[in-house]
């Protein structure tokens, strides 16, 4: 197996990849991966580096894709949309393990 890089994803090779398929075909991250020669945490970083960029940067099960219309991207919105509820369902629950009045009821 390939020794991975541990510099940051040359963004500009990761783009290319990514736009080169063909319209409705999508590539896997462990095709970035061997491709590349990154590992997935260091692809996915990126990607959400181009994604904050603005490049419609669209997953879904099948792999990555350029998206070329809303609603092509679309699917991808409602997933981070869903995951950030969840975090957010998360963070409020770790916040009340510490409620003082929840601890009061606790110990009764």
């Amino acid at each position: 197996m390939a020794q991975l890089k541990t510099n940051k994803v040359d963004s500009a090779l990761l783009l290319s990849a990514i736009q080169s398929c063909s319209p409705g075909t999508k590539i896997f991250s462990s095709q970035l991966e061997h491709s590349l020669g990154y590992s997935g945490v260091q692809i996915r970083k990126a990607i959400k580096e181009l994604r904050r960029e603005g490049k419609p940067i669209g997953s879904d099960h099948h792999g990555y894709f350029w998206a070329n219309s809303q609603e092509e991207i679309e699917g991808t919105i409602q997933h981070l949309e869903l995951r950030a509820l969840s975090e957010l369902e998360t963070v409020s629950a770790l916040r009340s393990a510490f409620d003082i009045n929840r601890q009061i009821h606790m110990a009764m």
